[in-house]
């Protein structure tokens, strides 16, 4: 009986893993395909896919009047063209994509993951790809708007420390906190504020990670090795308090991603072989609830050649687009598009659409930019509203032209909880809910 029991519950397990995706595979970007060994990926508050390759390199710059082969940081909008501003080729003064050593070789920078930062700007980091041994780290940080340079953290703090390639940073929304880690085991995860000046140590690392996410509050980490196959989760109580490790969850997995739906709140976390366990299949991303750790959902790499390295997965702000990449998988990205969304891009300015997309960051501490589109000119309103429906701001009162349009809602002066925003244009309402964390 004992054994039935047992069975069955894995049986039930294993079936929930096999309910049908709520993303369906739509397109590949950019139309051609020429991108190829992508190693992260990002996507702004305007809907913009960010990304930069490992060690392919399909661009070249100019280098003390030569020409040298190279990779820059690409950015193209929905529809896959690329934007004005892009490649981007230089961090300020430092080159992006390599440099000349002393001795006249030309050393690239690869990229090894990207993030969407609080504010909405990118973050990318890189390292270089020789020395192997004491490479040298960083993250950089990119104005959303033009891909100017706006700082970077320098990982490598001495020079014979020994410092390997960097991981993916996790960002906390709330607070708009970095953590910054490293692929390899037995370095520290540090915490940088969001004006990128460094806090302190978090935790230290273990085993080979390429990706990890952290909470809105910065209070918990979702530490991912992938030869761990489990996703180990550390929390503390507070920001002065050290962290613990007190969990863990996706038991089975082998994972080289991680990242965070805006619009459910699931951490999906990828699937890159073939596991020991029923419990997953290879060459998918599987979403978690963090709470009740179940699987609520899961998008599958279309048309795999082998076993995929998925390097990364990043959503649309509404949640309603994904765009996964594999390192050494088929050329592009892959975008995923949510069932039942079938409306056009929200962010096209298609005539006659009415949208309202989910308010970015969120949760947000003390201020989010929310994106709404009217399909023809009307007196519009926006208002927020408190969980009693007492109106606590209009941010807007007055005829809009058709097209996109962005409001900011600052919440310095209300406490924590949970608002609801309304849209009101030509008759039409539409709302959602948002959630300041102080």
């Amino acid at each position: 009986m004992k054994y039935l029991v047992t069975l069955l519950l894995v049986l039930a397990f294993a079936g929930s893993l096999l309910a049908d995706d709520t993303f369906y595979y739509k397109k590949v970007l950019p139309a051609d395909s020429s991108f190829t060994g992508i190693h992260g990926v990002a996507v702004d508050p305007d809907g913009k896919v960010w990304v930069m390759n490992y060690q392919d390199y399909i661009d070249s710059i100019q280098v003390a009047g030569e020409w040298k082969k190279s990779s820059g940081l690409h950015v193209y909008d929905h529809n896959g063209a690329e934007v004005a501003f892009s490649p981007i080729f230089f961090a300020g003064t430092d080159t992006l994509v390599g440099y000349t050593h002393t001795d006249g070789v030309w050393n690239g920078l690869s990229c090894r993951g990207m993030r969407t930062a609080a504010d909405g700007n990118i973050l990318v980091s890189v390292a270089e790809k020789w020395p192997y041994n004491n490479q040298k780290v960083y993250i950089y940080k990119f104005n959303y708007t033009d891909g100017s340079f706006l700082g970077k953290i320098n990982l490598s703090h001495d020079p014979a420390d020994g410092a390997k390639a960097g991981t993916a940073p996790g960002v906390a929304t709330g607070n708009g906190h970095i953590f910054t880690g490293y692929l390899y085991p037995g370095f520290a995860v540090q915490e940088y504020d969001a004006d990128l000046n460094l806090i302190g140590e978090a935790i230290t690392s273990e085993s080979y990670t390429a990706s990890f996410e952290v909470s809105a509050d910065g209070n918990t980490i979702y530490w991912t090795p992938y030869a761990a196959q489990k996703c180990y989760v550390w929390t503390r109580p507070d920001e002065f308090s050290s962290f613990a490790k007190t969990d863990s969850l996706g038991e089975g997995l082998q994972m080289h991603s991680s990242s965070w739906d805006p619009a459910t709140g699931y951490l999906w976390l990828s699937s890159n072989v073939p596991s020991d366990t029923i419990h997953y299949s290879k060459n998918k991303w599987y979403a978690f609830d963090v709470t009740t750790k179940q699987v609520m959902d899961s998008i599958a790499w279309n048309d795999p050649v082998g076993d995929m390295t998925l390097r990364g997965l990043a959503f649309s702000p509404d949640g309603r687009y994904a765009y996964g990449i594999a390192q050494n998988g088929p050329v592009g990205i892959q975008v995923y598009q949510k069932t039942g969304t079938d409306i056009g891009w929200e962010y096209s300015g298609i005539l006659g659409e009415f949208t309202l997309s989910n308010n970015y960051p969120n949760p947000f501490n003390p201020s989010t930019e929310i994106t709404f589109t009217i399909g023809s000119a009307a007196n519009t309103t926006f208002t927020v509203y408190n969980m009693l429906g007492q109106k606590v701001a209009v941010l807007v009162n007055g005829h809009l032209n058709a097209g996109v349009h962005k409001v900011s809602f600052d919440g310095t002066n209300l406490p924590s909880g949970t608002y609801i925003y309304e849209v009101n244009s030509n008759g039409k309402v539409l709302s959602k809910k948002m959630t300041l964390v102080k």
